[in-house]
């Protein structure tokens, strides 16, 4: 979760944004300790099946380093 320093008018508040991140045409949230989750590609809202395929996209992803999985975050 990407979270951002801004300041308001009422003084210095966090924005914290889910990281998304776009994979061999699979689309999906991340978070370390919690794990992938499908999303639409379209809304990017939560997906209520996970698609064919995305577990082993999902393996090859898991083994990038930090710098590599940057790569394919679009929103976050």
């Amino acid at each position: 979760m990407g979270c951002h320093k801004i300041k308001t008018p009422f003084g210095n508040g966090f924005l914290c944004l889910k990281n998304i991140y776009e994979y061999k045409g699979y689309f999906f949230e991340y978070h370390n300790y919690l794990g992938p989750t499908p999303v639409h590609k379209k809304t990017l809202e939560l997906r209520k099946t996970i698609p064919p395929g995305f577990w082993k996209m999902f393996d090859e992803f898991k083994n990038f380093t930090e710098k590599e999985k940057r790569k394919y975050l679009i929103y976050g």
